[in-house]
């Protein structure tokens, strides 16, 4: 049994010498292994290409212009008056409108308590060579309004107020600037002849006494514009531009105004609308004014003319005729207002 043992640990001693003395083994060498390369993106199928417009490339947003940019408001500029509506010279033209003729007659002194007395001697006489003249009717009280600056007459407007009526009146050197007035109770389309004509467009306004006091101190410039709109909104509206412009409106005073029939003593008289004598007096000072009037119509312009012609010569020769020619309105005004500076 020992000796198996000591065999046995004998050829395990020699094996491990044998082991121990043996060459190491070469290392075969190892090509080295190439590092993956890196897995490629599939690439996309191609897709057959579609016919598409090109699309044009957005503009570039421009700037707003100037004119694109709001303008400041201005404020209104004051109007002379609202240009006339086209071919309103026609209406002035229409064989039935009229023309209105005025000589403003040359008086002595003439005072409303004695005009009685000296109408006859003062107006009738002498003017008895070319017109006869009935008697005066009794006094109508009328009024006119407009600022000390004119402002009214400078847009081309008369406003005048008399007992059952209120006259609204464009009147101009020229049709194509008047206003043409709404009408309110009735509207006329006239020429005034005061050596050259006046185109005028009037519109009146008629109520009852019981519905408006004419009198001041009840008239006052603001119920007038009350009434007005009140009475025709749409004339009230269209003298808007005027009114605002014309300054610090009055009412200069009352005048008392005298009327009278009268017959040419002409041929041509015979084709006339009418004719008459107006006498009125500026109360409380001493003015006053004697106009003859006569109105013609259109169709008979050119023998209606040449009437008044001859009768300008006729009055101018015997020392009939005022040096001041001006309208009824302007007299108004400069009596009550003073001469214009």
């Amino acid at each position: 049994m020992f000796a198996k043992q000591k065999l046995f640990f004998a050829l395990l001693l020699l094996l491990i010498l044998v082991s121990a003395c043996a060459p190491a083994p070469t290392a075969t060498p190892v090509p080295p292994t190439a590092a993956p390369k890196p897995t490629e993106a599939p690439k996309p199928t191609a897709v057959p290409p579609t016919a598409v417009p090109p699309t044009a490339a957005p503009k570039p947003t421009e700037a707003p212009k100037p004119t694109d940019v709001p303008k400041p408001t201005e404020a209104p500029k004051p109007t002379a008056a609202p240009v006339a509506a086209k071919g309103l010279a026609d209406k002035f033209a229409q064989p039935d409108q009229t023309v209105e003729y005025h000589f403003m007659i040359q008086v002595a002194a003439l005072a409303e308590k004695d005009l009685d007395k000296a109408y006859s001697a003062s107006v009738v006489e002498p003017l008895k060579t070319v017109v006869e003249i009935g008697a005066l009717g009794k006094p109508k009280p009328g009024i006119y309004v407009d600022s000390k600056e004119y402002g009214l007459e400078k847009g081309n407007l008369i406003i005048r107020v008399r007992d059952g009526q209120i006259t609204l009146k464009a009147r101009a050197s020229s049709p194509e600037v008047l206003l043409d007035l709404e009408n309110c109770s009735s509207k006329k389309y006239e020429m005034d002849y005061f050596g050259t004509p006046d185109y005028s467009i009037s519109s009146d306004i008629k109520f009852e006494a019981s519905e408006f006091d004419i009198k001041p101190p009840a008239l006052t410039i603001t119920k007038l514009w009350e009434f007005i709109e009140k009475k025709c909104p749409a004339v009230w509206k269209q003298i808007q531009a005027p009114v605002k412009s014309a300054g610090a409106i009055e009412i200069p005073g009352v005048a008392n105004m005298y009327s009278a029939e009268a017959k040419l003593k002409h041929a041509t008289a015979a084709k006339l609308k009418e004719a008459g004598v107006a006498v009125w007096f500026f109360p409380p000072t001493d003015k006053f004014l004697v106009e003859l009037a006569f109105t013609g119509f259109v169709k008979d312009r050119a023998d209606v003319d040449k009437m008044y012609a001859e009768l300008q010569t006729t009055l101018k020769n015997a020392g009939l005729l005022k040096a001041d020619q001006s309208s009824k309105t302007q007299q108004y005004f400069a009596s009550y207002f003073g001469a214009r500076k």
